[in-house]
């Protein structure tokens, strides 16, 4: 599959032609055939909300669950920008859910089950007041193998890497610009049950580029970001730097 908007789209379209129904982690049991889509926002929030409103446009009238970090290096939740960014997917009809990186609390050498499940519900929290909204799902981010085999809950909270949603369901991801199975083989095969998509939204463009190009484009448009935001504090700052003169 290319990583463009109209393979996207092409994909969603045979999804539903072969009698899947796109659902959620809430409603999947009302349905035959679910298919639960699933984002994880881990470098760029303006592209996941352009993808989101992308989505919403199609015909089949897509809903599905994007995941954002509270404690990215790469995007501040609190921020005016990235806080309309978050609220541009929520208009758009997606349910926002809690990205959560254990690392940023231990290793997998010191795991910690009863200090993961407050950071998880403290997170949430944050994340509730960011988006003014109910966050009943949690996605991993980069799981730790004893987090897999703990078959972990939360209360009020579903875990999206519970068995469930990887048993009953196939699971198929394009992780590093990569489908390590073939999804539209696999959803016109029609075999599956059920099918639980992991999507990234960076990867994504009107012409495909490679993974280096993607790459490439995110970390020079992170320093136009960041010129612009010095510009925004700092008075007369083409004076002293003027924009042409950055590297990158």
């Amino acid at each position: 599959m290319y990583f463009t908007f109209d393979a996207y789209k092409n994909l969603i379209s045979e999804i539903v032609k072969h009698g899947y129904a796109i659902t959620d982690y809430h409603s999947y049991q009302t349905v035959k055939k679910p298919c639960i889509l699933r984002y994880d926002v881990d470098m760029d929030l303006k592209r996941a909300a352009a993808f989101a409103e992308m989505e919403a446009g199609l015909e089949e009238g897509v809903k599905a669950t994007y995941f954002v970090l509270v404690s990215s290096n790469f995007y501040n939740l609190f921020s005016r920008e990235n806080q309309e960014l978050i609220h541009r997917m929520v208009r758009s009809g997606h349910e926002i859910g809690l990205h959560f990186d254990e690392k940023k609390y231990m290793t997998e050498e010191n795991f910690d089950a009863k200090l993961l499940k407050k950071a998880v519900v403290r997170e949430v929290k944050f994340l509730e007041d960011i988006i003014e909204n109910p966050v009943k799902v949690v996605s991993m981010h980069r799981p730790s193998k004893k987090f897999l085999e703990s078959e972990m809950e939360f209360e009020g909270i579903i875990n999206s890497y519970d068995s469930m949603f990887f048993q009953k369901f196939k699971y198929i991801s394009d992780s590093r610009m990569n489908w390590r199975e073939p999804v539209e083989k696999i959803v016109a095969g029609e075999k599956e049950e059920a099918l639980h998509i992991l999507t990234h939204p960076i990867w994504y463009r009107e012409n495909e580029v490679d993974m280096h190009r993607v790459l490439e484009e995110f970390v020079r448009s992170a320093c136009i970001e960041r010129y612009e935001n010095l510009d925004d504090n700092l008075r007369d700052l083409n004076s002293i730097l003027k924009i042409e003169e950055i590297i990158c």
